[in-house]
């Protein structure tokens, strides 16, 4: 499998089994659970910084960098293959594949 392919650019060849009709979905795979956990915790990140009189409580600052580090995770890391890391996106804009 070329490069092209394996980053997403070149989408000539078939669509994957998994995104084909009648295909079960699978909402509950470790990245979409991830991900729950984020939009879940942005409530209980809510009620401990906003409870505090300014703020800044160790808990509310915990859970802030477990979801900023799912978050990273989630940029840097989709379905096992590298995708984009960070620095990608402050080094150079990311251009748009050419049209063959």
């Amino acid at each position: 499998m070329r490069t092209r392919r394996l980053f997403g650019l070149d989408r000539s060849g078939p669509a994957p089994a998994q995104t084909r009709r009648g295909q079960p979905l699978r909402p509950l795979t470790i990245p979409n659970l991830v991900g729950y956990a984020r939009l879940a915790g942005i409530p209980v990140f809510l009620y401990l910084a906003l409870r505090s009189g300014d703020g800044r409580t160790a808990p509310a600052v915990i859970l802030y960098l477990a979801i900023a580090a799912g978050d990273y995770l989630d940029v840097t890391v989709k379905d096992g293959s590298l995708v984009m890391s960070p620095k990608t996106l402050v080094d150079k804009p990311i251009e748009p594949a050419k049209q063959e």
